[in-house]
This record gives structure tokens, C-alpha cells and sequence, in this order.
């Protein structure tokens, strides 16, 4: 009821539902992706392993990757990385987006230490 919790909580459930859907198409994995430098590693969601030929004249194999800004990972910033600087992560598109929207707080060890 109150009117900025309200605001938010729709804008993360409509994000978090968009990432759950099974037609939605747009985040196909999950990744680590070293960035914005050498020893950072951040969450990203890979968009297109096929991106433009301009692109990829500069970046052979180029996978375009969102690095999703917290908390609106509709958000972020579009990089081209080569793959083998990508690490493919053991989750699904949705929890690693529930990470990215919680800063980091929402995790398997806070579900098990708080008993649920």
C-alpha cells in the first residue's frame, strides 16, 4: 500500500517474471564475464551468440553478452567478449537475475542459514 514499496515491487516482479518465462528468449545462459577489468568478474547474460558481421570481423566468434545493472538488470551494458573469456554458470537465467536484483544478498547459503 505504500506507494514507492508498490512502484518497485511491480518493476521487479515484472523483470523477474520476464526472465522466468519459458518464451522469453532474449537471456539464453547465464555467465561470469570478466569485466569491467582482468580479476572483476560480474553476472551476465549472454543475448546472441551470432551478432553483426561488423563485429565480428573485430571480435571473431564474439558472443554479445548484457552485464545487467543492479537492480534493473533491463538494464546494463551491451559487451562483445570473445568466448573463452566467458564462464558459463550452473544456473538458471532466473536466479542468476534474482542475484543481480538483490545485489548478491539473495543466495543459496542466506535460504539455508535463515532455515528455509
Amino acid at each position: 500500500r505504500v506507494p514507492l514499496v508498490r512502484s518497485i515491487y511491480a518493476m521487479l516482479k515484472q523483470v523477474i517474471e520476464t526472465f522466468a518465462s519459458s518464451n522469453a528468449s532474449s537471456f539464453k545462459e547465464a555467465v561470469l564475464v570478466e569485466y569491467p577489468g582482468k580479476g572483476l568478474w560480474v553476472i551476465g547474460f549472454v543475448t546472441s551468440r551470432t551478432p553483426d558481421p561488423e563485429i565480428l570481423k573485430t571480435v571473431p566468434d564474439a558472443v554479445a553478452v548484457l552485464v545487467p545493472a543492479s537492480p534493473n538488470p533491463a538494464m546494463g551494458q551491451l559487451v562483445y567478449v570473445s568466448p573463452e573469456r566467458l564462464q558459463k554458470l550452473d544456473m538458471p537465467v532466473d536466479k542468476a537475475a534474482k542475484l543481480v536484483i538483490s545485489f548478491g544478498i539473495l543466495s543459496e547459503q542466506t535460504a539455508d542459514s535463515s532455515g528455509k
